[in-house]
């Protein structure tokens, strides 16, 4: 593929191999690299945010990097001129809008000039929704996929309202100790007490920089290996419900359905189908 960066790639195109459903005034796309490589740079014409689904990349545009791990998602405007570094067997779910949804993001009034991660896990849950609407094919629910749509614009844009307040250092080292080992028990007091701040303080500085409760952030990153699991083992779900932290498959199986919009056994399938390159599209 020609890779001059004068000339903007036009939606559903992408390097490695890419299915695309196109509702609603987006384009929904997988795009798969069995092999690592190097994308050098260039530019894609519609604004669209990427979900690492598996493996690993690294993104840098201009003097903006992403490392994307498993669930990792990023907003690009328009033209963002960038190149990548694909690791073996990476697929990234691709959702590129149309003008009326760029509007929406406009219409907070924040504008959006350069590639940034968006950390507010709704947003990752956001887009894992519409992924399930992707392999849903022809299927798929308008209401559903505008509904998405909305919200996940939305939180493009109140991330943009905080891109420039600086992360407070202890709130970064709380962020890294719960990311570490989320099946851990955690307590809000001994967070605090070891970050030096006031445990309300620590409350509300994490939902003002992550839009959610450090419990539901907790959560969502236990849900979020238990995502990789399904994806990558066989264990059984009881299993895996333990090893993400917990009480039981019930408990797993709800929390699952409330975060991910299905359940475990249901993701597990779409997930191979889709590796295996056998899904609806």
């Amino acid at each position: 593929m020609d890779t001059d960066v004068t000339r903007p790639l036009p939606r559903g195109t992408f390097f490695g191999r890419t299915t695309s459903l196109h509702r609603c005034g987006a384009t929904l796309s997988e795009v798969r690299h069995d092999r690592a490589r190097i994308c050098e740079e260039h530019v894609h014409a519609a604004a669209y945010f990427s979900l690492l689904l598996d493996g690993r990349y690294r993104e840098t545009s201009g003097a903006v990097t992403v490392d994307y791990r498993p669930f990792t998602i990023a907003f690009h405007p328009p033209l963002t001129s960038h190149h990548d570094v694909m690791g073996d067997g990476t697929r990234v779910f691709m959702i590129e809008l149309g003008e009326e949804w760029l509007e929406t993001i406009a219409s907070y009034g924040v504008p959006i000039r350069e590639l940034q991660q968006v950390h507010g896990e709704d947003a990752t849950w956001l887009a894992v929704r519409l992924h399930q609407e992707y392999l849903r094919g022809e299927d798929a629910s308008d209401l559903t996929i505008e509904s998405l749509l909305f919200e996940l614009c939305g939180s493009a844009a109140e991330h943009g309202a905080r891109v420039d307040i600086a992360v407070p250092a202890w709130l970064a080292a709380v962020e890294s100790e719960v990311e570490e080992i989320p099946d851990r028990r955690f307590d809000l007091r001994a967070l605090a007490a070891a970050a030096g701040v006031h445990p309300t303080h620590l409350a509300r500085t994490f939902r003002r920089f992550h839009g959610r409760s450090l419990g539901d952030y907790v959560t969502g990153l236990r849900i979020q290996r238990a995502c990789r699991a399904l994806g990558a083992t066989d264990e059984t779900l009881a299993a895996i419900a333990t090893d993400a932290g917990f009480t039981d498959q019930a408990h797993f199986t709800r929390t699952f359905h409330d975060i991910v919009g299905t359940t475990p056994a249901r993701y597990r399938r779409a997930h191979r189908a889709s590796t295996n390159g056998s899904g609806s599209l």
